[in-house]
């Protein structure tokens, strides 16, 4: 993983500077998740949105005036929030997940009025779990939690699907910006939790996490052709 994250920018440092087709720019955004829509949860239990923060780098490269091919590199939080209602105070069980993401994947643009644009994005990502294999966490610190949940990382690398719609801009100078939401689908369990509860917690029941999210995010490209450094007039052929 490390390796392909090196290839990567080494890609981009050879040629993005070197070519108006290429853009690059910082991503911004904040991720919503949740276990399984189709688990089973026992009586007063129930999953409650996950919100956690979404940083990286983002490229494209313009095929067209209307299509790009989309890549870079994401620092993703997510994870899950499960609730037993029947507790007044800490209800809840909480956790983030970090994940190292690289997407690649194609978008499409129509143009709305002048420089404005609506933007459809679809494609696949590699996503990379960081952190321990296993861990509990309790609805509480300390040995006498009400509730507790066994995380153990099924797979730390998992292939994923994203969708997304965007609207968006371009600048005089011909850089871009893009505001909108992305689905992002795992297609392979990144976990199995295990929800401890009861007297001694020695009750249980299981829970299937497997890493999507829902992604609201702002990304800025900057055209690399305004980026290349003017010739020193201190220097003569």
């Amino acid at each position: 993983m490390k390796g392909f994250a090196t290839i990567l920018l080494l890609f981009i440092g050879q040629f993005s500077f070197a070519q108006s087709r290429w853009l690059i720019g910082p991503e911004l955004g904040v991720t919503i998740s949740k276990v399984g829509n189709n688990d089973t949860f026992v009586n007063n239990f129930t999953a409650r949105n996950k919100f956690a923060p979404r940083v990286g780098a983002a490229i494209a490269y313009n095929l067209s005036s209307f299509a790009s091919i989309d890549a870079g590199i994401h620092f993703a939080m997510k994870g899950y929030k499960i609730n037993n209602d029947t507790l007044a105070q800490n209800p809840s069980v909480s956790r983030n997940i970090s994940t190292i993401e690289i997407p690649l994947g194609l978008s499409f643009r129509q143009t709305i009025n002048g420089e404005s644009f609506v933007t459809e994005k679809f494609g696949m990502v590699g996503a990379y779990t960081l952190g321990s294999d296993s861990t509990t966490t309790g609805n509480v610190s300390g040995d006498n939690p009400s509730f507790r949940i066994g995380e153990r990382i099924t797979n730390a690398f998992v292939p994923m699907f994203y969708l997304g719609v965007k609207i968006g801009g371009s600048t005089s100078s011909k850089n871009r910006y893009e505001f909108g939401a992305t689905y992002t689908q795992s297609l392979a369990q990144s976990a199995a939790l295990d929800v401890q509860y009861g007297g001694s917690l020695a009750k249980r029941f299981p829970l299937n996490y497997r890493g999507g999210y829902l992604a609201i995010s702002f990304t800025y490209f900057f055209n690399t052709s305004n980026l290349k450094t003017e010739k020193s007039d201190y220097f003569i052929d």
